[in-house]
């Protein structure tokens, strides 16, 4: 097994990944950068990148193909098509409206096999993790014309994924400390009998867990899992709750991961740079790189497109 600083930031620059999608059509990794509000997309068969800069006045939370040509961009309360070549975005939905008494924005979110797009909320307006309110937050299901409100009671909504015959939803509510699981139903679309799958430790115990950010599947129905706060990918059972192995990064926020290369054996890792953790800028293993991780026995399962 091996780690890799695969895609590196700009000396000196704080940068703020997140949201990963490879891209099955053109073999390249999707993922945005929230400090900048800016897109990325890096091409394995050359290993180059392309950015395009949003104009936006909200952080983009996450990227993923549409199937009728373009991207899906969500940024603030928006639901948006992207033009790569223009840089254009044309807001088609919103959740505005869908808030209670606290303004709410996206946060990380995926496609189902119908081309839904599930997405997470949190709490808008916060200054630093230690000052969101608690569950405030809620999930949502977009498709055209049509925005659905599902489970509450979540206070910063993360990763998400599917069993491979999506009978099964796992959720992120990272605040909790909790991989929540429900029943799906992918004709109808609904969710049902909430569940805790995977509790993590208090972050003062003596376990070196962290909490549960971005995440992703295996083809063997395993959880693997960015530990932000610690620099951990772990892999978990969900079924039993169990750890099964943990990958050691060499920075502190590890934020989500991704399976992919042609193979679907390759697992990429995004993460940010925090003032709190004390780490330095630049050099091998700057916090704010791609990661990549090889030779890890398993493979992923492809992340669906926006249909719609």
């Amino acid at each position: 097994m091996s780690v890799t600083a695969l895609v590196k930031p700009p000396p000196d620059t704080p940068l703020f990944l997140e949201g990963p999608h490879w891209e099955v059509s053109t073999q390249s990794l999707l993922y945005v950068e929230m400090l900048g509000n800016t897109v990325h997309r890096w091409h394995s068969a050359t290993n180059t990148s392309e950015v395009v800069k949003l104009e936006i006045d909200s952080r983009p939370s996450l990227i993923v193909p549409r199937q009728s040509g373009g991207y899906i961009v969500t940024h603030g309360t928006s639901v948006s098509h992207l033009d790569w070549p223009s840089g254009v975005l044309t807001t088609l939905e919103s959740i505005e409206g869908l808030e209670s008494d606290v303004k709410v924005c996206f946060n990380d979110g995926k496609c189902d096999s119908t081309g839904r797009l599930w997405a997470g909320t949190m709490p808008a307006d916060i200054n630093g993790i230690e000052t969101i309110p608690p569950n405030k937050g809620f999930l949502t299901s977009v498709a055209k014309g049509s925005v659905k409100k599902h489970a509450g009671n979540i206070t910063l909504s993360n990763g998400m994924a599917w069993t491979a015959d999506e009978r099964t939803f796992y959720f992120v509510d990272t605040i909790a400390g909790e991989i929540l699981a429900f029943d799906f139903d992918v004709t109808s679309g609904q969710i049902s009998n909430r569940r805790v799958a995977i509790k993590f430790p208090a972050k003062d115990s003596e376990d070196t867990l962290g909490v549960p950010d971005g995440l992703t599947i295996d083809s063997d129905g395993n959880l693997w899992v960015a530990c932000v706060l610690v620099g951990k990918i772990t892999c978990f059972d969900p079924r039993t709750s169990k750890v099964l192995r943990s990958v050691q990064l060499p920075v502190k926020a590890t934020t989500s991961c991704c399976f992919g290369g042609q193979n679907m054996d390759e697992l990429f890792v995004t993460s940010g740079y925090r003032d709190r953790f004390n780490e330095e800028l630049g050099g091998e293993n700057p916090p704010g790189a791609i990661y990549k991780i090889t030779g890890l026995g398993v493979k992923g399962i492809p992340d669906h497109v926006y249909q719609y």
